[in-house]
């Protein structure tokens, strides 16, 4: 407790910062010490040590005596992205959250082209058709931030309807990763189209093809 230098014999509750800085500096000599995180305990005990030789200030490991919830808000499109709407799927976890919070790409892990276009048909009905065309060959070594589950997961709750957006996907190179273009396709009620070349003509015919489908 820190008494109130307006209101003399009055305390108010110590912030955590102050508590565990106040303790350093000698200016309190609490009994027991209860910051709001752990984290601050940790600190302290670092903090005193540099300060007195090695010694610590508290000994053992730190017990939580109380925890309290963590609510994160965010728009609905946000969270059916993350997989955490309308039910939490694999890919709403804590750890995701915050390496999506710590990207410099941010929301785009998670496919902006497909966000924008399921935000515009919740905004303008179903009078106008959406799709989208992916040419891909289906394979990156180097993500870690969304799996195939984590993305199906995402389709899936908008893609309810066969009215919906279609994402179509057209495998690019001899060696395309075919099994996880058709699983992106089948998730947004769309198909997969192989590109047996690169050429102009043949990616022309499969877009009049995908025409005619959509």
């Amino acid at each position: 407790m820190e008494e109130d230098p307006l209101a003399p014999g009055t305390f108010k509750h110590y912030r955590s910062p102050t508590m565990a800085r106040d303790t350093l500096a000698g200016k309190i000599k609490p009994t027991v010490l209860s910051p709001a995180d752990e984290a601050w305990v940790v600190w302290l005990n670092k903090e005193w040590r540099l300060a007195h030789g090695g010694k610590d200030i508290v000994t053992g490991t730190p017990q939580s005596i109380a925890r309290t919830p963590i609510v994160v808000a965010m728009w609905q499109s946000r969270a059916v992205a993350l997989g955490c709407w309308p039910v939490a799927g694999p890919g709403c976890t804590w750890q995701r959250l915050r390496a999506l919070a710590r990207h410099s790409a941010g929301w785009d892990l998670l496919g902006r082209a497909y966000r924008l276009l399921e935000e515009q048909r919740k905004l303008r009905g179903n009078a106008a058709r959406y799709g989208i065309v992916v040419l891909s060959d289906g394979r990156d070594p180097n993500s870690t931030e969304l799996s195939l589950a984590v993305l199906r997961a995402m389709l899936q709750p908008s893609e309810t309807d066969p009215t919906g957006i279609q994402i179509h996907t057209v495998g690019i190179g001899t060696d395309a990763g075919e099994a996880v273009l058709t699983t992106i396709a089948k998730s947004a009620h769309g198909k997969y189209w192989k590109a047996r070349t690169t050429s102009v003509t043949e990616v022309e015919s499969i877009y009049r093809e995908i025409v005619k489908y959509y």
